[in-house]
């Protein structure tokens, strides 16, 4: 009979605590997404570093938007694998621009001049962590001193520490920024399917990074680093 009354006691609190944060999911979930943001403010760089994965262009966007306002010398492209994929195709006579390249044609039809647009040609792969590096051999190649790394807002404070932590070690300055125009934000995420997902994916990935997981895991189509 206790054993009873003890599952009944647990099974109404239970019900208590399923209640209340299902009643208080909106600030909960406002909270997730907030710990994400961590951006600064930018007055000027030498370039703005397009971070791979966005499809819709937003990032491509506020890149555009960081150059014309004369925040940003010039446009830095990275490849990434989803390149890779469309130049497959060719093999199989399809021929399509690759994600690099529409990227390109946003700031070009943003009237960003060609000679201020970087394309990476370093191989892609290896996720955020290796792209900091690729970034890191571009600025050493072209002289550069500082940087804004544009991204969306749920990948804002990992790009932060990965790039705070590079800036210290080689001693230049980045600056993170989210790109705008994204309907989806810290107090409404969970409405929006892909955000959601990306969210969950960010929080996995944080834990991977700030206990230095990536040193361990290994995949296929990570780059070779020379």
């Amino acid at each position: 009979m206790k054993r009873i009354k003890s599952y009944l006691i647990l099974i109404i609190l239970g019900s208590i605590v399923v209640t209340i944060c299902w009643i208080g999911r909106p600030i909960i979930f406002e909270g997730f997404g907030r710990f994400l943001v961590k951006t600064d403010d930018t007055i000027h760089a030498d370039v703005a570093v397009l971070i791979r994965g966005d499809r819709k262009y937003q990032r491509a966007l506020e890149v555009g938007r960081l150059i014309l306002s004369g925040k940003a010398e010039c446009a830095y492209l990275p490849k990434a694998l989803s390149d890779q994929d469309v130049n497959r195709l060719t093999d199989f006579g399809v021929y399509i621009p690759t994600e690099q390249e529409r990227n390109r044609e946003v700031l070009r039809q943003l009237q960003v001049p060609d000679d201020r647009i970087i394309m990476g040609t370093r191989p892609p792969g290896g996720g955020t962590e290796i792209e900091a590096l690729r970034v890191l051999g571009m600025m050493h190649d072209q002289g550069f001193k500082s940087a804004i790394i544009v991204t969306n807002w749920w990948h804002t404070r990992r790009v932060h520490s990965i790039y705070s932590r590079i800036g210290k070690a080689y001693v230049l300055d980045f600056k993170v920024v989210a790109a705008r125009g994204d309907p989806s934000g810290p107090s409404n995420w969970w409405k929006y399917r892909y955000v959601s997902i990306s969210v969950i994916m960010e929080y996995i990935k944080l834990f991977i990074h700030y206990f230095h997981m990536h040193t361990i895991l290994t995949f296929a189509d990570d780059p070779v680093l020379g």
